[in-house]
């Protein structure tokens, strides 16, 4: 069977799942169904990410922001700042938010309309707010007043959650106009995450503020190392190469003027 590069992950382990114990030669001679395993000529698809993975570098992300009215504006500046999930962002109460401690308590997340506890339970969590998400909150406190401790950070006239395709195509709207790739949810959180780990930032450290239960969930799937991060090992690299060479001819290191 030949393999289907564009076969879409779930669909691939869903197949997986059923076909992988087949394979299994032990699990037939076990059971004495069959002499030979006719499961071990099927050649399973390759397991590939069908939507190129890609993080806002922080000019493309002021650029952004710049372009946005005032609730994409704050919802995506805190999505990039915070790392929370589309569903933690909208479930957002007042209650959740200490602006004196700079600091919001993930309790709730919302998808559909319907209100749950976050994906796991590492989620639930506190998480620290920087200077600039603080403003971000108090600048968008101050257009939506009075406010009350049950209610919505980010809610509909009558109270209700916002649906995040209506936020979001305003935000796609404008990445469009500034020429970035297409955008989602999900590349405000991989942001986070990638500046985090380029900032030297712990890898557990990272997890337990994006709320991972697993170290490895947040650097393989979210993480994405930047360019000028590439290049600069790229450099260090090619300095020490250059120390090591000019060494062992038992000269002085000198400058490389194709640098």
């Amino acid at each position: 069977m030949q393999r289907d590069p564009t076969v879409h992950n779930p669909s691939f382990r869903a197949w997986s799942r059923i076909v992988s114990p087949v394979q299994d030669d032990t699990v037939l001679a076990n059971d004495r169904h069959l002499q030979a395993n006719p499961a071990r000529e099927i050649d399973l698809p390759t397991l590939r990410c069908v939507r190129p993975k890609w993080s806002l570098t922080t000019a493309q992300a002021a650029a952004l922001l710049d372009a946005l009215a005032a609730l994409p504006k704050t919802m995506a500046g805190l999505a990039i700042l915070t790392g929370l999930r589309r569903g933690e962002l909208f479930a957002l109460r007042w209650k959740d938010l200490d602006l004196a401690e700079r600091s919001l308590t993930v309790r709730e997340a919302v998808y559909e309309g319907i209100f749950g506890t976050p994906k796991t339970e590492a989620g639930l969590r506190r998480v620290p707010l920087s200077v600039a998400a603080t403003q971000l909150i108090e600048t968008w406190q101050r257009r939506v007043t009075p406010v009350e401790p049950e209610a919505l950070v980010f809610a509909t006239w009558s109270g209700k959650p916002i649906s995040p395709n209506n936020v979001l195509k305003h935000i796609v709207a404008a990445a469009k106009v500034l020429g970035l790739p297409k955008i989602s949810w999900l590349t405000f959180r991989r942001t986070y995450s990638s500046w985090a780990h380029e900032k030297g930032v712990p890898g557990k450290v990272v997890a337990t503020l994006m709320g991972h239960a697993k170290v490895d969930t947040t650097l393989n799937v979210y993480t994405q190392v930047l360019d000028h991060s590439l290049r600069g090992a790229a450099e260090k690299v090619r300095s020490e190469l250059i120390t090591i060479d000019h060494k062992s001819e038992g000269t002085s290191p000198v400058t490389d003027q194709n640098a």
